[in-house]
Formats: structure tokens, sequence, C-alpha cells
């Protein structure tokens, strides 16, 4: 008998209370689960310890004993019945202990049940998987005979049979591709839609953005050919990080996004650089889609793009493109704020006339503070332009 257990008897030979409350851990019968200590365990519930008290950072005592890794007396939990709750199917998930999470699924433990942190016993089983994935495995050993089988039982389980989209993007954000694969594809054919998840999408070009894996054998091309994608936004095309990619995404299906203000996002959100040339994106996605429409706010984006340290953005050529998208678009005193540079206010000046007045106290004032470079030069250009609609009201 161990020294933990020696006092446990003792103090319950002097009227110790079995049956604790809830501490931080959870109560004593969790605890001494979590320790192991199978003869405390026992001595704690034959003096009226509760087998199905809940709470704490262990939960319970059959999740306590599944979290220490002590498969005698998660064995003998189990034994006990009523059987397991659903923290300890994901605790058992999470430590991918198969004999223990056949037995709770057996025992009537819904899979998709969740605990309290809000992740189901399947979203916990795939993130350990991305867990393993960072340096215990190689290629030959894609997933272990118990996490396959735990995954295929979880799936099984499913009252529905079906996945969820959260529970597709849990499966993206696998680092291994190999692995991540393997689960997509035992996943996917399950899925509750046939289309599959933009959060997943982008999570997925993430990957093959960053390992150079955009080919016929990721799971992204075999998506496309089985079109479970519906549409690709914008946002989705972007985090594919390569003009080459959202070339063969955009082929996939044109009508990528026929929302007002499709390129606000895009450039506000500076998603843009060496790699990705943004003025080759807004050109591709403008002449390929003539639903879009350019508004206001993509102009104004467009006015507020800044070159980076290893990169220019040539705002004139993606302003020109803008316009001939949308000739009917009207120059505003928000847009004349914007400009930064001379060719930028000159292209937004050649789109609208003096006599609409747009040059105003606040727009002289707006350049006149701004940090642009050619502020003087830009403050005369529309102190002419002013000028030509004087003229031309006294003529």
């Amino acid at each position: 008998m161990c020294e933990y257990e020696s006092v446990v008897q003792m103090l319950l030979s002097r009227g110790a209370e079995a049956d604790t409350p809830t501490g931080h851990f959870g109560t004593a019968l969790s605890l001494t689960a979590y320790m192991g200590l199978c003869n405390t365990f026992n001595s704690l519930l034959q003096q009226g310890a509760s087998l199905n008290a809940s709470g704490g950072f262990l939960q319970s005592p059959l999740a306590a004993a599944i979290l220490g890794g002590h498969s005698k007396i998660t064995k003998h939990i189990l034994s006990l019945g009523p059987g397991g709750r659903p923290e300890a199917l994901c605790f058992a998930c999470k430590k991918g202990n198969l004999p223990v999470v056949k037995a709770l699924l057996d025992s009537g433990v819904q899979s998709a049940a969740t605990p309290a942190d809000g992740q189901t016993a399947l979203q916990l089983a795939l993130a350990k998987f991305n867990y393993l994935s960072v340096s215990y495995r190689t290629h030959e050993d894609v997933m272990t005979g118990d996490e396959e089988e735990i995954l295929n039982l979880l799936l099984d389980s499913n009252t529905t049979k079906k996945i969820s989209d959260q529970d597709l993007i849990a499966a993206t954000q696998i680092q291994d591709d190999s692995i991540r694969e393997r689960v997509l594809d035992i996943m996917i054919s399950r899925a509750i839609s046939p289309y599959f998840p933009e959060e997943g999408l982008i999570q997925l070009l993430h990957h093959d953005r960053y390992h150079d894996r955009y080919n016929e054998h990721s799971t992204i091309e075999k998506l496309l050919q089985d079109h479970r994608i519906q549409e690709i936004p914008i946002r989705v095309l972007l985090a594919a990080g390569n003009i080459d990619s959202i070339k063969m995404l955009v082929a996939y299906d044109p009508k990528y996004n026929t929302a007002p203000a499709a390129f606000d996002a895009t450039m506000t959100e500076g998603r843009y650089g060496p790699e990705l040339c943004i003025e080759k994106v807004v050109e591709l996605l403008l002449y390929e889609n003539e639903a879009i429409d350019v508004s206001e706010s993509d102009i104004l984006a467009a006015l507020r793009l800044r070159s980076g340290f290893s990169f220019q953005v040539d705002r004139s050529h993606i302003l020109k493109i803008m316009f001939e998208n949308n000739p009917e678009l009207r120059i505003t005193e928000e847009m004349l704020k914007a400009v930064q540079t001379t060719h930028d206010l000159d292209l937004l000046l050649a789109h609208t006339s003096p006599e609409k007045g747009l040059v105003t106290p606040a727009v002289m004032s707006a350049v006149a503070e701004s940090c642009a470079e050619e502020a003087t030069e830009m403050l005369r250009m529309l102190h002419d332009f002013q000028n030509t609609a004087i003229t031309i009201a006294d003529l």
C-alpha cells in the first residue's frame, strides 16, 4: 500500500466523507482514478463515493482514469456500469485508446456529444492525428491500425452517418499531407453537404501553397474533379497564394463571386505581395467574370494600396481596369481624398468633369494633410481643375 492509500484509509477510518464535493480537479474519486490507485478507489466506492459525480478538470472518474493512462482501473470502472460519459469518450479518443473507445460506444455514448470545450470526440481524434504527425510518423506508416479503427468506429456510430462541415474543417487542419488526405478520403463520402465548406477549402489551399503541393493528387484537385465545390469566392481564391493556382480555380467555375465590393477585402487586408501580384489577380477576375460590378469601395481600396519593401503595386493599372469594367462608375469626393500620386489623380479627373463640383474645401484639405510626396503638385492639379469649372461657368 502506497503512502497516499495509507492516508486515505486512515481518514476514512476516522469518519471522513468519501463522497467529497467537486474541487478544482474534481472529486476525490476522480483524483484516485487519475493516479491509478485501485485499492483506494474501491475503498472510496465502498464508503459511498459516487461513480457518477462529474465536474472539475478531470470531469469524471472514468475520464480521469483514461486521462491518467491507467487501463486496469479504466476497465474496472467500465465493468461497474452504467457506462461512460461523453467527456470520457473524448478523452479516450484524445489518448487513442481503442479498447476504451469501443467499450464506451458499445455502452451507448453518443459520438456526436460534446464536452465542455465544445469539441466532439471525432474532432479530438482528428486533433490527435495532427499532434502525432509532427515528428513520430513516416510516409510508410500513414495511420496506425488503432487510429484508423477509432476513426471508422466514430463515423459508424454517428446516428446520422453524416459528417458536419465543422468535422471536415477539423480534418483539413491536420498538418501531414498523407494523413490529411487519407482522413478526408474516409470522411468526404459521408459528408452532410455535397459541397465542401469554404473554411475547409481555405485550409487546404494554405497547405498546398506552403508545401508546394498543388497537383492531380491533392485533395483540392480531387474535390474539383468530383464537383464537390459549389462556388469559389474571391477570399477562397486568394488562399491559393499564386496566380497559376488562381487561374486553375477560376477555370473550374467562373461564378466565383458576383457580390458588390468584390475586391474591397482583397486589397484592404493586404493579401498580396511579390508572390501574389494584385494587378494580375484583379485583371484575371474582371476579364473572366463579367458579372462582377466594380463599386466605389473597390476603387477606394485600390487607391489605398501601398507597395511593399520588395514589390511595387501599379495602382493606376488597377484603376484603369476597374473603370473599364464599369464605365458608369461616378467619381466621388471620397475617391479624390484618397489619392496618393498625381497619376492616380489624373486618372480620376479624366473620369469626371469640373461641373460636378467635386473639388471641395474638404478635398483640398484632405490632400494637403496627406503624407503623399506629391501633395503639392496634386493641390495644383485640383486648383487648376477647379478654375476650369469657374472659366466654363463664366462663358
